[in-house]
């Protein structure tokens, strides 16, 4: 999106506010997409997670690479609030 494009949407979300409507963002379509991708995404995570920590006791040869997973995981898992504040922001702005 140009300088333009951005000015012109920014000047027409600002009238959509100033009416009392909702300034264009996600459809409700793309929100509840949003909503269940992190329900199936934490869902998963923490089905992985209990998984591989019911494996690590059972292996001397690889516990501190299963370990060392869970370690990774939690340093990259995204934050859920980020996420439900990157959808809310989606939602009032676009």
């Amino acid at each position: 999106m140009d300088r333009r494009q951005a000015y012109e949407r920014n000047v027409l979300s600002s009238f959509a506010r100033l009416a009392g409507r909702r300034a264009p963002g996600i459809s409700d379509d793309e929100h509840d997409g949003e909503v269940r991708a992190q329900a199936i995404f934490y869902n998963a995570l923490d089905h992985f997670r209990t998984k591989v920590a019911d494996a690590a006791p059972l292996t001397e040869l690889r516990r501190g690479a299963l370990d060392d997973l869970l370690a990774g995981l939690a340093d990259t898992t995204p934050d859920r609030r980020a996420w439900d504040e990157a959808i809310a922001e989606a939602r009032r702005y676009g």
